[in-house]
């Protein structure tokens, strides 16, 4: 049970009624239209831009010392990078090489085409399995709105400005 109430808000990420960003929504819900779109795969640059005001702020204001607010800035950023590297990765023709990576790609790739309530990770699986949304594949059945999110209008989906 407890792990249903920490589940619930990534789940209302993909629901656009819930979402609380509508541009980072609305590419989220285009990217799983067309997940090998690669441009659809980054994080908008406005949202991106946000997240690093944010990471700053944090970073400068939450530490006594600027030197560590520095260091938790540039801890973030990285960790923020990696999460759009890995993303793009994912998503390109790459074919990972190590049985690691290739278990986070297959995850992903889950998330994607088979049912859109589970793996979640991007980077790893840990928050997966804590929460619960790393099951078996078979144990899972296929989600019809995997791909569209709930969406069902494409046109407008596709032609609005993102």
């Amino acid at each position: 049970m407890a792990a249903a109430r920490f589940r619930a808000p990534l789940q209302a990420a993909h629901d656009r009624e819930q979402a609380p960003r509508p541009l980072f929504a609305k590419r989220h819900r285009m990217h799983h239209r067309d997940p090998r779109n690669i441009p659809l795969v980054f994080v908008p640059l406005p949202v991106l831009a946000g997240f690093f005001v944010l990471l700053a702020a944090v970073g400068g204001l939450g530490f006594p010392d600027h030197r560590l607010g520095l260091t938790a800035f540039a801890t973030m950023t990285t960790f923020l990078l990696g999460y759009e590297w890995s993303h793009y990765l994912i998503h390109s023709p790459y074919v990972p090489r190590t049985a690691a990576f290739r278990a986070v790609w297959r995850a992903h790739t889950l998330h994607h085409y088979k049912n859109e309530q589970y793996w979640f990770g991007v980077t790893n699986p840990v928050a997966d399995y804590v929460l619960r949304t790393h099951p078996a594949k078979n144990a899972v059945p296929t989600s019809p709105t995997a791909r569209t999110l709930g969406v069902d209008d494409e046109l407008t989906l596709l032609t609005a400005p993102a």
